[in-house]
């Protein structure tokens, strides 16, 4: 053989050979993890990915959701003119809120207990039952304010209504009662419709004309009720005397 001489391998070839069977496993190597197993996995993290991130692969449910450009503030009903600004849509379960909101049956009648702005979902901490004065006794009367707050009244919000007497002091007749409407009259007054028992009522008829009347704002649904000294019938005897 050309590298045999006197019977003996010249020196350094077997390195070299070695080299190259290395280098040949080498680019065999490369050539399987690059055309074959790497393709390979990464179709399987495509599919993984596509499963949780494209929205149309993924597990949906409806959901009630603020139209864009719309607003519900803070104390407002849930009415007809509030439901029109609701619509109910599609969204991933993976990125819904819990306790999240799917039916204008369960939401109507409702207060909204904070701000919601468009876009957002609707979620049961959002929203409370109205007062239970609704129930019972309690009856729907409209009563004229002197003021209107700088336009703070709104359907939802608890007040006091106040009776103002013209030496300067003035009286709880209703203590914490929701605002049912809050309207502006041709002549620019504030009217409201709240609530009330039949001692309530029998008081504010007897001081209408009296006093002028006025709305004192609570600032959530968790300030406690401001308390009526005297009992409903000695406030009305008071009256009438």
């Amino acid at each position: 053989m050309k590298w045999m001489v006197h019977g003996k391998r010249l020196p350094g070839y077997y390195p070299r050979i070695l080299c190259i069977v290395l280098a040949l496993l080498l680019v065999g190597l490369s050539y399987y993890f690059q055309k074959i197993a790497l393709p390979g996995e990464l179709k399987k993290q495509e599919a993984y990915l596509r499963s949780t991130m494209d929205l149309d692969a993924m597990e949906q449910d409806l959901v009630l959701v603020l139209k864009e450009n719309t607003r519900l503030s803070k104390g407002s009903a849930i009415d007809e003119e509030a439901l029109a600004k609701i619509e109910l849509v599609e969204r991933p379960v993976l990125f819904l809120p819990e306790h999240y909101l799917s039916s204008l049956d369960e939401i109507e009648g409702q207060i909204v207990e904070r701000n919601i702005g468009g876009g957002e979902i609707l979620v049961l901490e959002s929203l409370k039952t109205q007062d239970s004065r609704q129930e019972g006794y309690y009856r729907l009367i409209s009563v004229s304010l002197r003021e209107d707050l700088l336009g703070s009244l709104e359907a939802g919000r608890n007040i006091d209504l106040l009776a103002h007497r013209d030496d300067g002091t003035y009286e709880i007749l209703v203590s914490k009662t929701p605002l049912m409407q809050v309207q502006t009259t041709e002549e620019g007054r504030t009217e409201i419709l709240i609530p009330v028992d039949d001692y309530e009522q029998r008081l504010i008829e007897k001081v209408r004309g009296v006093v002028t009347f006025s709305a004192r704002l609570y600032l959530d649904s968790t300030q406690p009720q401001s308390p009526c000294i005297e009992s409903p019938t000695k406030r009305v005897e008071k009256y009438e005397n």
